[in-house]
């Protein structure tokens, strides 16, 4: 870094020296799983950048992309071959790295599980059953080549979330021994395995968490890495149970780009920050940043500024202000005299800030602008107004980059604010031509804008290519392209759904709820039956606050909930062959303050609707109940208030919209938040 900084002298200072990290452990973890699978020459750039920054761990999260002898079927075409790995390890001991073998081992194994040959294996088609012998024969094989290709002492078996153990093969094991015996045995079996290499296993903490008795059955030599990516982490919940009964522990943050179309520094570095709270604790082995690609772009050029700025704070707990950070950053490693490049990432990441584009969500990708089924739209041209300021000032901070090094970084962040930019215009531009021309000119303005969209996204499509190949093998490039293909796909229709019938465009201020946790109709035979408390096997409705994976029995049948999401800015749709039916529908709404709001529900189904536990709508009692339900002067408490809504209906095509008036809502998953 002196050789960087000093460049333009030609000679370094007479300096002493006295630096040491406060982690011996600084690791980065990359997911080549969920999206993109990066090629040989951008594998082999990490390690010499990351070796620049001072990490000297480096480990990939691997479901199915890697390519075996023994089980060749499950990978992909152009998949991680077990020589690439060893040629990888053996490159990055030339930069004082060590490559960290990593496969999942328990759960996340739908990848794998899709292939009909190993469908058998499965629970649910997610988990690998530990009711089957062959389960760990078929780990075993996987092991035996994998494993000796890293030269690493430790080997990551992962086994988190393991939403389905005791859900089916299992079930019987589960119902006998405990949810905490399965999953204990289960990892023994694991621990000898990786045993037999000389290696020492790692695992994340989730389970054993949610388990503690776990932490005084399992062997002490077993690493646990523990996790949390939100902003305000809590150490003594997180890392003083593990580390109270003497596991090594490695304490892990994350770049928050799951599901985004870019990162969410805001809470990515105050997430980071917490790894300075395990200053003085016993048995902290480390920590290792984590970048999961499961959603998005997943251009690993995006990750830079973070990946940096963990390495800054693992080296040196005193911390670092964001403007010395941002001019550090600019200086040594895009070599640049100006901070225009931080800049515009910190003016980029204020649209995590606004509705349409809260938390840089990449749901905005799939909200579509025309379906055939619904003749007309809304639009909240007001904040997509921002957006475009937002876009257009970034644009200009980044024309001002003057980087002589890592320009790719400087490419993907332009194609990120192309990208905001272009979804504004398809927004405000449609908006503007109902608003502003008669019938008979709207379809030739409608052609007019339909070509000059389909042409924006087209440009993007060819920055995808370029950005995508620059760092990975083509494996997943389609289902990037989608994303974009079927906005042109989608807006196409335009022309054609407006010459069919009177088509309009709504502007609306803010937030339709179109995020939720439900589960599959529940067949009823009346609104009688309909109107008693159908979850009871988990407790009474109206104080149920279900997780995803979460399941209860109605009548024989089990049902189990899941995260859906509307592709229709404003309706949600549900389809359901028999009839009548009853669903639920649930979402949380933090708001930091106590703040009043009135609730609009609107379907022809009779409704339900609890707020924090309290019943405060009902029309269960109505053969007509009304179209639209305005539940006036709620109260929103100053926390994570619970919101259940209980539909019945007697039609097998059921749609509802739902807002909150009056308040900005940003919505992520079914989590909502009130925004200022």
């Amino acid at each position: 870094m002196l050789i960087i900084a000093y460049r333009e002298k030609g000679k370094l200072p007479l300096v002493e020296i006295v630096d040491y990290p406060e982690m011996k452990f600084r690791a980065l973890m990359d997911d080549i799983s969920r999206g993109p699978i990066p090629n040989m020459e951008y594998m082999k750039y990490q390690i010499r950048r990351l070796s620049e920054l001072k990490y000297n761990y480096l480990t990939y999260y691997i479901e199915h992309v890697v390519k075996t002898k023994s089980h060749p079927e499950f990978a992909p075409d152009d998949a991680l071959t077990i020589d690439e790995i060893k040629e990888l390890s053996a490159y990055a001991k030339k930069y004082q790295m060590t490559l960290i073998g990593n496969f999942q081992s328990f759960g996340h194994f739908e990848n794998i599980l899709s292939h009909p040959m190993y469908a058998h294996l499965g629970e649910r088609g997610k988990l690998l059953s530990p009711a089957k012998e062959e389960s760990y024969e078929f780990l075993s094989d996987i092991y035996s080549e994998l494993i000796p290709a890293f030269d690493s002492p430790m080997f990551i078996v992962n086994c988190d979330e393991t939403f389905d153990l005791g859900k089916g093969y299992s079930k019987a094991m589960v119902d006998s021994l405990g949810y905490a015996e399965v999953y204990k045995m289960h990892i023994l079996r694991l621990y000898e395995m990786v045993k037999s290499y000389g290696k020492q296993m790692v695992i994340w903490g989730d389970v054993i968490l949610k388990y503690p008795e776990l932490l005084d059955e399992l062997p002490k030599d077993i690493i646990i890495g523990t996790w949390d990516y939100s902003a305000e982490v809590d150490t003594k919940k997180l890392v003083d149970p593990i580390v109270n009964k003497g596991y090594q522990t490695i304490v892990v943050p994350g770049i928050l780009n799951s599901r985004r179309v870019f990162p969410d520094y805001n809470t990515a570095f105050k997430n980071i920050n917490f790894i300075k709270k395990t200053k003085g604790k016993p048995n902290i082995l480390g920590a290792m940043l984590s970048i999961w690609d499961d959603g998005g772009f997943a251009f690993f050029n995006h990750d830079w500024y973070g990946v940096a700025y963990f390495a800054q704070t693992a080296w040196n707990f005193e911390g670092i202000t964001t403007n010395r950070f941002d001019k550090l950053y600019c200086k040594n490693f895009l070599q640049s005299d100006n901070t225009n490049f931080t800049a515009a990432i910190h003016e980029l990441n204020t649209l995590g800030e606004l509705i349409p584009t809260y938390l840089m969500n990449d749901k905005i990708l799939k909200i579509l602008n025309v379906d055939e089924v619904e003749n007309s739209i809304n639009i909240n041209t007001k904040e997509w107004e921002q957006v475009y300021k937002i876009s257009k000032d970034v644009e200009a901070i980044i024309q001002g980059i003057d980087a002589s090094k890592n320009s790719d970084e400087v490419e993907a962040l332009q194609f990120i604010d192309d990208l905001y930019i272009t979804l504004a215009k398809e927004k405000l531009e449609l908006a503007k031509i109902f608003d502003k021309y008669d019938s008979p000119k709207k379809l030739k303005e409608i052609s007019n804008y339909v070509k000059a969209t389909k042409t924006n996204y087209q440009k993007l499509l060819k920055s995808i290519n370029e950005l995508w190949l620059k760092e990975n093998r083509k494996h997943f490039l389609e289902n990037v392209r989608a994303l974009i293909q079927a906005r042109i796909d989608n807006i196409s229709l335009l022309p054609k759904v407006f010459g069919k019938k009177n088509f309009s465009v709504n502007v609306f201020h803010g937030k339709y709820f179109t995020e939720w946790l439900t589960q599959n109709p529940i067949h009823v035979s009346s609104i009688a039956e309909a109107d008693k408390n159908l979850l009871k096997s988990l407790g009474d409705e109206n104080k149920v606050h279900p997780k995803v994976a979460l399941e209860f029995e109605y009548n024989g049948n089990t049902y189990r909930w899941r995260r859906i999401e509307s592709q229709i800015e404003s309706v949600n749709k549900v389809h359901n062959q028999e009839t009548p039916f009853v669903e639920y529908f649930y979402a949380t709404i933090t708001s930091s303050d106590k703040v009043n709001a009135d609730m609009i529900l609107s379907s022809g189904a009779n409704a339900k609707l609890y707020l924090n536990d309290g019943l405060v709508y009902s029309d269960f009692d109505k053969a007509n109940p009304d179209k639209v339900k305005e539940i006036k002067n709620i109260k929103l408490l100053n926390k994570k208030n619970t919101l259940m809504i209980k539909l019945f209906s007697t039609k097998s095509n059921l749609d509802f919209s739902f807002t909150v008036k009056g308040l900005r809502i940003g919505g992520r998953k079914n989590k909502y938040m009130v925004l200022k």
